[in-house]
């Protein structure tokens, strides 16, 4: 997809919502997300930082260097830019550090606020470099907001649904046991052929059976059969 070259913002934020939703239906929310933001507005690089109660931060991104900036330098920069964006909860933007020319852009990214009272949550940060000044426009720093308004809460949204879904599975596997078989289901297949005739013959009496086996073999099952 070649880049928007129209200021008008229109045609670059429709080229985001089409890579949301792909990316959604593909699980690549921010890659894709990340991918149209670099060819729509210019940028050669493009990072984001997501926090996960599992692991911790999780850093995404998209990069193909220019002036030939060493990987370390970039990261640390970029990584600075990032603390910088979470810690002041504002938008920062300015000449790159490590060039002649260039320019960077970070934004926050909010998660929509839970209550009427409640104030909205970081979710996020979103941070793209470019070849020159685009990222000290106003209008392309105005464009990432909304951009980063976009992503934090269709992500907030997804995880809120993923989340539901998640209770829900716990909660029919409580109240929905799993179905046992009868117990000519169970003796049907071939390798139950040896013990067939002594589980017949021993439900037919009023001994107790005791069901040895190793862990995994089906002897729940065998027993309520």
């Amino acid at each position: 997809m070649p880049m928007v070259e129209d200021k008008y913002p229109w045609p670059r934020m429709r080229a985001v919502v089409r890579a949301v939703v792909h990316g959604l239906q593909h699980n690549r929310l921010i890659e894709e997300t990340l991918d149209a933001l670099c060819l729509t507005l210019g940028a050669t690089s493009a990072w984001s930082t997501f926090e996960s109660s599992e692991t911790g931060p999780i850093h995404r991104s998209r990069t193909s260097s220019f002036h030939a900036v060493a990987p370390a330098v970039l990261a640390t920069h970029v990584t600075t830019v990032l603390d910088q964006v979470e810690r002041r909860r504002r938008t920062i933007s300015g000449p790159v550090p490590y060039a002649d020319t260039g320019s960077f852009a970070a934004v926050p990214l909010w998660a929509p606020a839970t209550s009427p009272r409640a104030a909205p949550r970081l979710l996020a940060a979103i941070y793209l470099d470019f070849p020159e000044a685009q990222g000290t426009q106003g209008s392309v720093v105005e464009f990432l907001e909304c951009v980063g308004v976009l992503l934090g809460t269709v992500t907030a949204q997804r995880d809120l649904v993923e989340s539901y879904r998640e209770h829900l599975r716990e909660q029919q596997a409580k109240h929905e046991p799993s179905r046992y078989l009868e117990l000519d289901e169970l003796l049907a297949p071939r390798s139950m052929q040896s013990i067939r005739g002594e589980v017949r013959a021993a439900i037919r009496s009023n001994a107790s059976i005791m069901i040895l086996g190793e862990s995994g073999t089906g002897k729940t099952q065998l027993a309520t059969a």
